[in-house]
């Protein structure tokens, strides 16, 4: 299942990226700049995995 974690802001100027989605590994997936972006982006990979782990058949 992939999260939403909020990363800690950088003191610098540089835009950053404020909001990650990670695997339960905690492997990066992707940043986000708005919140409701990455829930989005995180709710349609759990569903597209659920998907996937419902079509695979064990033989």
């Amino acid at each position: 299942m992939y999260t939403v974690k909020a990363l800690e802001p950088q003191l610098n100027d540089d835009p950053q990226a404020l909001f990650a989605i990670v695997r339960d590994d905690d492997a990066l997936v992707g940043n986000f700049y708005r919140h409701e972006h990455a829930e989005i982006a995180c709710t349609a990979l759990n569903q597209t995995q659920a998907t996937t782990e419902g079509n695979t058949t064990h033989e």
